[in-house]
């Protein structure tokens, strides 16, 4: 986000964790796969 929308640190961390979703792809062997997933036209 700091990148692309041109966000500091702390503003890109402040709004991942409003609109940002962890989806778990995948539990073998006790390790775990997680994508955070930022759906389109939540950042305008």
């Amino acid at each position: 986000m700091s990148e692309i929308f041109g966000f500091e640190r702390k503003e890109a961390l402040a709004l991942a964790s409003l609109v940002v979703d962890l989806r778990i792809t995948q539990i073998v062997n006790g390790v775990r796969g997680v994508h955070a997933v930022l759906p389109h036209g939540s950042i305008r």
